[in-house]
């Protein structure tokens, strides 16, 4: 961790045990003011090790809602809580739950928490994988990678391998995954082409691609499992067919398309609300979404969404495994914003600017 990444959490932690986090937490300034929490996996394995900026384990997990109880707030469903965000009707401690992507282990592992806590919670579905079945290629063959146990390849033409190459570190690792995707992209490439890849990769490594499958690591949830997501109540919202955001409004416009006709096949209902793809938009996307019935758009920018916030670059806050409890204490109280950017140093008192980590 940096040197700025440890004052911050000092800093943090020293706001919440002198009661700042409370007082905040108590004031006019939160309760006009929403907390989008984001969340894309829980690990069923060790994901939160392989990726510990996406993942939380259902430990950590069921602990945060514990949490949320133990602070006195209140999880509203998403599209009740921008309405009552824009209408200045929160109760104190407004927080709503989202899910990126659509994991497979949503279903398996936050649900079930989700239904025991009467929690309600959205979830931004990617369509494609859940329609083709598999783990994400991509995914697969950086996790592979990273599980090994071997750290070399040797030459495998048809990954685009023609030499013996080593990845020792994340780098590494990250540019060897490129580079294979790049190699095996094309109709000759199917699905199960690929899977069949993945097995092979596994077996070169000294590890098992099989292990994938039997727990469903990686994977976007199947049909069923995003319908009874929906007779559960959870919200399923729009994430683009690929996880793609395309620059040209015809593309852009048949991702979402593709998207919400999945949606709404399994869920029953139109979805209204979406989210950009690992955060990626350009401002001609507004439009776009507008004209596609669209209410609101999610970032990953850190914030507190507020009444003028603009509604299709709406912030969240990221929590994974590696965020401490007085993060979260933070950015549910609303007091890290007070410690990310205090009033005397923002331009408008308006809305922080300014997000931590």
């Amino acid at each position: 961790m940096t040197l700025a990444g440890r004052l911050r959490r000092a800093a943090l932690s020293l706001a919440r045990s002198s009661g700042a986090f409370r007082a905040v937490g108590q004031s006019d300034w939160r309760r006009r003011r929403l907390t989008i929490l984001c969340y894309h996996g829980l690990a069923l394995e060790d994901e939160h090790l392989w990726r510990p900026g996406l993942y939380v384990t259902p430990a950590q997990f069921e602990t945060r809602l514990a949490r949320l109880r133990e602070l006195g707030a209140t999880v509203l469903p998403l599209d009740e809580a921008l309405r009552r965000l824009r209408d200045g009707t929160l109760p104190p401690l407004a927080v709503t739950i989202t899910f990126d992507d659509g994991g497979a282990d949503f279903h398996s592992a936050a649900l079930p928490l989700l239904r025991a806590s009467g929690t309600p919670s959205t979830v931004y579905l990617t369509t494609y994988y859940c329609l083709a079945g598999g783990p994400i290629y991509s995914l697969a063959i950086d996790y592979l990678l990273w599980r090994g146990p071997a750290r070399v390849l040797e030459p495998w033409p048809e990954m685009g391998i023609t030499e013996v190459v080593r990845f020792d570190d994340e780098r590494q690792r990250a540019a060897l995954t490129r580079r294979i995707v790049a190699a095996t992209r094309g109709p000759a490439f199917t699905v199960a082409r690929r899977d069949a890849l993945l097995d092979e990769l596994a077996a070169r490594l000294g590890g098992d691609a099989r292990m994938l499958r039997r727990r469903r690591l990686l994977s976007i949830m199947t049909p069923d499992e995003v319908s009874d997501c929906a007779r559960s109540g959870v919200a399923v919202q729009l994430h683009t067919h690929r996880h793609r955001t395309p620059r040209d409004a015809a593309l852009f416009r048949r991702e979402l398309d593709e998207n919400a006709r999945v949606i709404q096949r399994l869920s029953g209902s139109t979805p209204r609300h979406f989210c950009y793809p690992s955060g990626d938009y350009a401002p001609a996307m507004f439009d776009w979404l507008a004209s596609a019935g669209v209410s609101s758009a999610v970032t990953c920018e850190v914030a507190l969404a507020a009444a003028a916030s603009p509604q299709f670059t709406l912030p969240r806050f990221l929590d994974t495994s590696q965020q401490p409890e007085a993060a979260f204490d933070g950015w549910v109280t609303g007091g890290a914003a007070w410690v990310s950017r205090p009033p005397w140093a923002r331009r408008s008192a308006a809305l922080p600017l300014s997000p931590l980590g």
